[in-house]
């Protein structure tokens, strides 16, 4: 897997997407962590895990796109 850190208040995209998910996850972005963009490849795969942090959710956006294309 590849990931991306995405660090708050340095874009506008990110910045509307964290804005998009306090309001869904009734949490403001002040308590949101850093959003992180992985990339998985054919034979990777996300397992559950713990790390350590006492979280109260995890959010994750899946973005599909056709093969060769960028999204």
């Amino acid at each position: 897997a590849c990931t991306l850190l995405c660090r708050r208040n340095t874009d506008p995209i990110i910045s509307a997407i964290e804005k998009r998910l306090a309001v869904w996850t009734q949490l403001p972005v002040s308590h949101q962590e850093d959003m992180q963009v992985l990339r998985y490849g054919p034979t990777n795969q996300y397992k559950a895990h713990t790390d350590g942090l006492n979280r109260t959710c995890t959010v994750l956006i899946y973005l599909v796109g056709e093969p060769g294309r960028l999204l």
